[in-house]
């Protein structure tokens, strides 16, 4: 027996690199996850800082809008992927969209350091509530999945321990000493 075709319909909240990469590969892997997964995956919104937001070829007040929008509709699976600039001074406008999302009844996906350093615990919670998923996995360890593997495939296993760099920036920074460069200059090339 078949199993039934689930439809996912996407809403891309910033489309810079990051969101356009996604977009080929969904494109890219679209017979695979049909048939693998059962699964067809449809962008029906897009919200940029240039171009505005625009919900199934409609214009949006807002990024909001969008994930409201997106939240009211229909499809079997709403998925919010979230891949804005970052404040990293305070998790924004990251935190908003993904608390804005689960508040929906849409999963997330982040690519996002901030939501998961300011507001881990309460977005996790509210996803728990709420019955969506708040997946992060891509915004540490440079996309390693670990939390995927731990959760997943090490379900009955104690973690008891890590260690390692586990970052592309301290990575470069380390490296960066090695060669002799100082740390302000090291952390100032990474952040430029």
């Amino acid at each position: 027996m078949k199993a039934e075709v689930l439809q996912a319909d996407l809403a891309l909240i910033g489309f810079g690199n990051v969101g356009r990469r996604f977009v080929e590969l969904i494109e890219e892997r679209a017979p695979r996850l049909a048939a693998d997964h059962a699964l067809t995956c449809r962008v029906v919104a897009s919200a940029t800082r240039r171009g505005g937001a625009v919900y199934e070829g409609e214009r949006c007040a807002d990024n909001l809008e969008v994930i409201r929008r997106l939240g009211a509709s229909k499809a079997d699976l709403r998925i919010v992927v979230e891949t804005t600039t970052l404040d990293i001074k305070a998790g924004e406008p990251a935190t908003s969209h993904v608390r804005a999302a689960i508040a929906a009844g849409c999963h997330v996906v982040t690519a996002n350091k901030g939501p998961a350093a300011f507001a881990y615990a309460d977005l996790r919670d509210a996803a728990a509530r709420a019955g969506v998923r708040f997946l992060f996995e891509s915004a540490v360890m440079d996309g390693i999945p670990i939390f995927n593997l731990v959760r997943e495939t090490l379900p009955a296993v104690d973690i008891i321990g890590f260690e390692g760099v586990v970052n592309t920036t301290t990575n470069h920074i380390i490296t960066a000493l090695e060669n002799g460069a100082t740390f302000e200059d090291a952390l100032a090339r990474m952040q430029a």
